[in-house]
């Protein structure tokens, strides 16, 4: 299927969609955020439902044993586990290849979104494939970080819906698991949304209310030496874009494999509450 046939599909059932939470060391926030999770799932569809699915990416401060209690008592929430941390893109692509639903809501696991904010994206992803939050009114400001790593990519890729990207989106699966994602730093969410666009899906923002995080690690201690890293994986996904358009070479591919990981499903059927 093409990614013009997906986006004319169309349905007037409720959507099915997973809430996927990357996480790493979020014991303080994970129970909060996986039962308000929940709580909207039941109000998009109360009869069809949804699932949570949270990814441990080796976490060691209790994460992933709360991760397996929470898929015990809940018949809507799943665990997978990376047996040590593997980083920040490859709990993603895990989040993408592991999900069930025909959509994927990448929540960050530390309180920075409100899991409401799929009302807001769920209402644009009625004419798009992709749909990403940029920080909107309200939101906690920018860190220099952010700004700087925005303003490159602006740079490289010129103004695009999804330029000033936050750490939530909501993507068709059909279409995410047809794209081969590369890097290994946080520009994998820029990596799926440039190329998503090259293959001709519709991308676009919506701005959402970014709060302070209420747990994990910042990674401000390591963002000197990822700089290089991030730059030089920014400079060559738009070199290879560039010359994928010119060779009339196609991003799709066929859909990812999930990685190895050890997967815990709810064991009861019990409701979503």
């Amino acid at each position: 299927m093409s990614v013009q046939q997906v986006s004319s599909t169309t349905t007037t059932e409720a959507p099915s969609i997973t809430i996927a939470l990357p996480v790493w060391n979020e014991v303080a926030s994970l129970e909060r955020l996986v039962g308000r999770s929940i709580a909207t799932l039941a109000r998009i569809a109360p009869e069809t439902g949804g699932e949570v699915l949270i990814v441990d990416d080796g976490s060691t401060d209790g994460s992933a044993a709360l991760a397996d209690q929470l898929a015990e008592r809940h018949a809507w929430v799943r665990a997978v586990h990376h047996p040590i941390n593997r980083g920040y893109a490859d709990v993603q692509r895990s989040c993408y290849t592991h999900a069930l639903r025909d959509w994927v809501f990448l929540l960050p696991a530390d309180g920075q979104v409100d899991p409401e904010a799929l009302f807001a994206l769920l209402r644009e992803a009625r004419h798009a494939d992709l749909v990403v939050g940029i920080p909107g009114p309200g939101s906690e400001p920018p860190r220099w970080s952010s700004r700087a790593y925005h303003a490159v990519v602006t740079v490289l890729f010129g103004w695009r819906p999804w330029s000033r990207l936050g750490p939530c989106l909501l993507v068709r699966r059909s279409l995410v698991n047809r794209i081969q994602l590369t890097a290994r730093t946080p520009v994998c969410m820029t990596e799926l949304a440039a190329r998503a666009e090259r293959a001709g899906a519709t991308v676009r923002g919506v701005p959402i209310e970014l709060h302070r995080r209420e747990s994990g690690k910042s990674a401000r201690r390591s963002l000197y030496a990822a700089i290089p890293r991030v730059l030089g994986e920014l400079v060559t996904l738009r070199l290879r874009i560039g010359l994928d358009s010119m060779r009339g070479v196609s991003v799709l591919a066929t859909p990812h494999s999930p990685a190895p990981a050890r997967a815990t499903a709810a064991v009861d059927a019990g409701s979503a509450g």
